[in-house]
């Protein structure tokens, strides 16, 4: 395998046979549009002190000490050893909960992760403070 592997996990909760195409469109239906979940979310935080925040950004600059960066359309593309994914995951599910206006993308390629991170243009500081 040259080329990196991209994991795409859907979990239906109660259905035991595969999802299909149908399936999707219909998940598709209901959340709306199509559009990204990030992209209509407001541009704010949840957290409720400067204290949980400041601690938030710590776990980050942690997590993404020596992470090779890379702008994209919206964000940054950040890569990190593999073997921090598990608490990369647990820090961008506790992300998604504050600040829904982020918008993440976790890929495996071989020893590296690869995370993107998007935002729209009025969270573009915000993404920077955190992620760049």
């Amino acid at each position: 395998m040259g080329a990196g592997v991209q994991v795409v996990v859907e979990e239906r909760v109660g259905v035991e046979e595969p999802v299909g195409v149908e399936d999707r469109v219909k998940v598709e239906e209901e959340v709306g549009d199509g559009t990204e979940a990030w992209r209509r979310a407001p541009v704010a935080c949840s957290l409720a002190s400067l204290g949980d925040r400041e601690a938030r950004a710590a776990q980050w600059a942690a997590v993404l000490d020596g992470a090779l960066r890379t702008r994209v359309a919206d964000g940054l593309r950040l890569g990190l050893p593999v073997d921090r994914a598990a608490e990369l995951a647990e820090l961008v599910t506790a992300e998604q909960a504050c600040c829904p206006f982020l918008g993440f993308r976790l890929e495996f390629d071989g020893p590296r992760l690869v995370l993107e991170v998007r935002a729209p243009a009025e969270g573009a500081e915000i993404l920077a403070g955190l992620f760049g």
